[in-house]
């Protein structure tokens, strides 16, 4: 079967990681195996339960891993189940994870999948899609991406995270630092802390038409830190914390500028339902260098205030249901 159209140009057979000796019955240990097929590149089609007892690392441009089948992080390290490393001037770019499923069933910390650039210089240029992917129950991040010590837009880190079911994660269900992303359509639930955190240097960040369900820690369903350009539309954003009602981080977004700049921040058309806090907006004042929108937002049963600031006077608050308290 030839990919022609897939990326625009012909990359060739698909590869399974049967056609390496995998079983996929979940048991037996098939790391060699689908670290060879996704090695391949191209189109890699997974339609078992494949047990991998360490990181299965996406090495080569181009890769498109598509199906129905399971990935089972079995390995008791710290690590990732599925990742992309950028270790040196390589570049890896158009990459598609689509429609596999991602748990682990050991201790330790493991995340669903993890990009992290570690190569110096800005002239990486990676292009990722994550679509329709289901990560349960993984003991670190569901997804985490990490951009390195640099300028997010100069290096053209872009990143589309569209229709993921991520639920019961040990740590946040999305972390993202110093890259450019758009979340959206996304189903993310019971997070050990934030269902959502873009921090540290992101540029350029679109989170909408997700639903968000109960976090039980962190700094809020959604937490917003040392980053421009973000925008957050029509989400629907429920609970908070479940093990501490009272905590000032119990909000379904909070934007605090502890470390760094929260510019260019627009949070509009989503509905927040219960917690202490709708948006708790923390320490936002000179550095807040393009300001802020929060508008035609409805809050329901907030128990403190809709949107509720700390040394923060320069946001726009108009036309939200019920209006700020």
């Amino acid at each position: 079967m030839s990919l022609y159209n897939v990326f625009g140009k012909d990359i060739g057979m698909y590869v399974t990681p049967e056609m390496y000796g995998a079983v996929g019955d979940g048991i037996t240990d098939d790391t060699n195996a689908v670290r060879s097929a996704i090695n391949k590149g191209g189109l890699v089609l997974l339609n078992g339960k494949y047990r991998c007892t360490s990181t299965i690392s996406i090495s080569q441009s181009d890769t498109f891993i598509d199906g129905v089948g399971t990935i089972i992080g079995d390995f008791s390290s710290s690590g990732s189940v599925l990742a992309i490393w950028i270790t040196d001037s390589s570049i890896k770019n158009h990459i598609r994870i689509k429609n596999i499923s991602i748990r682990s069933s050991k201790t330790g910390t493991h995340n669903g999948i993890t990009y992290r650039k570690e190569a110096s210089g800005d002239d990486i240029f990676t292009d990722v899609l994550i679509d329709g992917v289901n990560i349960d129950g993984v003991t670190g991040n569901g997804i985490h991406l990490h951009g390195g010590s640099i300028n997010s837009d100069t290096a053209r880190l872009y990143f589309n995270i569209l229709n993921c079911h991520i639920q019961n994660v040990g740590g946040i269900g999305i972390c993202e630092s110093h890259v450019s992303s758009r979340i959206q359509k996304c189903f993310i639930s019971e997070s050990a802390l934030e269902n959502i955190t873009v921090d540290n240097g992101c540029y350029r960040t679109i989170i909408s038409d997700n639903i968000l369900i109960n976090h039980n820690g962190g700094a809020g369903n959604i937490s917003v830190d040392e980053c421009e350009s973000c925008i957050v539309a029509n989400n629907q954003i429920i609970n908070h914390i479940l093990a501490d009602f009272n905590s000032d981080y119990n909000c379904g977004i909070n934007a605090n500028c502890n470390t760094g700049d929260v510019s260019d921040f627009i949070v509009i058309g989503n509905v927040i339902k219960n917690g202490k806090y709708g948006v708790r907006l923390g320490n936002i004042s000179s550095g807040y260098k393009g300001g802020g929108i929060f508008t035609n937002n409805m809050f329901d049963s907030v128990s403190t205030s809709s949107i509720y600031q700390i040394n923060t006077s320069v946001c726009v608050i108009d036309n939200n249901i019920p209006a700020t308290t």
